[in-house]
């Protein structure tokens, strides 16, 4: 075990911020947290929620995996943060929106704000890292791809989406979360450019 002050191999970043989205794959993102809490990979851990993420995974459950408060409104205050969106990413190394819909996708593309996690991306100086996850018919609309594009030209990093279990039609296919190994490697890319 690396003693104190000691980063384990694959460090990621002293903080992380998680933005998620109302995506059904958001389930997976408290097992996420703690995984990269429990493995030493981050230090602290706050996460923005939009209210459709809150209709899959509870603010408290999120506030259980990150260890910390979580934020669902634009306008909340707590302790010394006046202005999340703005406080919250300056404070940040790395701002991950996980899962990001084909809604937000679409506001990060126009530079729309309209809920805090969006905002958030606008307010950013950090590297913004966005992982889609969508049913492949949505993912492969020509107006999503303008706006991965979009983002992209932006200076977002999109991750590409991976086969996952569509809930809906209970079968397999494209537009699903990457696997943890896959997403690690895509942030560490990400911070080792930045």
């Amino acid at each position: 075990m690396a003693g104190e002050g000691e980063r384990p191999p694959g460090y990621l970043c002293d903080r992380l911020l998680v933005g998620a989205t109302g995506s059904m794959a958001v389930n997976t993102v408290p097992q996420l947290l703690i995984g990269l809490r429990a493995a030493g990979l981050v230090g602290r851990v706050d996460v923005v929620m939009t209210r459709p993420a809150t209709r899959f995974v509870t603010p408290f459950m999120m506030e259980l995996a990150s260890g910390n408060p979580v934020w669902t409104d634009t306008f909340q205050q707590r302790g010394s943060i006046r202005i999340p969106h703005v406080e919250l990413t300056r404070q940040a190394d790395l701002y991950l929106v996980i899962p990001t819909t084909a809604s937000t996708l679409s506001k990060a593309a126009c530079g729309a704000g309209g809920d805090l996690v969006a905002s958030a991306i606008l307010a950013a100086p950090c590297p913004v890292v966005l992982v889609p996850s969508m049913n492949e018919v949505m993912w492969c609309k020509r107006a999503v791809q303008r706006n991965v594009e979009a983002c992209r030209e932006a200076g977002y990093h999109v991750v590409e989406p991976a086969v996952g279990y569509r809930v809906a039609a209970l079968r397999h296919e494209f537009g699903g979360m990457p696997t943890a190994p896959q997403l690690l490697s895509e942030l560490r890319r990400v911070l080792d450019e930045g």
